[in-house]
């Protein structure tokens, strides 16, 4: 575990050299557990086009396969019906006394991230997991990728 103002190494062994490899930073991101988890999701259906899922996230993805999914970009409203259509969130919304989460900074994330659907570079982005929090304390984003088009990396 990594603590404020405490020194870390990331490896005690330097990486082999990698041809054409510069690495250029390094990013350390708090892992904070929340009330719960999300997946959000956006792909390029090559039918309809962007589409943006939000799920159960963490290992319940694999398990419940549990989501919703609309075109993208999304409203905010919208984006709640997603949020309410996932039925893995039910204990997030206090069902049978358990303890509350903020679904609705969930929904603007989802709203925010679905409009990563208007940079055609983007061939496809996961944030998985989405720690969510009490209410009022929003949501944080602990894994993310992004992909991009094999034409758009020069």
């Amino acid at each position: 575990m990594v603590k404020p103002g405490v020194p870390f190494s990331i490896s005690t062994e330097p990486m082999p050299p990698t041809p054409g490899y510069l690495l250029q930073g390094v990013l350390v991101q708090e892992m904070r557990p929340g009330r719960g988890e999300a997946i959000i999701g956006l792909t390029r259906d090559p039918l309809v086009g962007p589409v943006v899922t939000v799920g159960a996230g963490g290992v319940l993805t694999e398990i419940y396969r549990d989501s919703s999914t609309r075109c993208a970009p999304v409203t905010l409203d919208t984006a709640r019906e997603m949020v309410s259509a996932v039925k893995g969130f039910a204990p997030l919304r206090g069902y049978r006394g358990f303890a509350e989460g903020d679904l609705e900074a969930l929904a603007r994330a989802v709203a925010t991230f679905s409009r990563l659907a208007l940079a055609p570079a983007i061939e496809e982005a996961e944030v998985n997991p989405v720690a969510i929090l009490a209410p009022g304390a929003g949501v944080v984003m602990l894994d993310a990728l992004i992909r991009l088009r094999e034409d758009a990396v020069t």
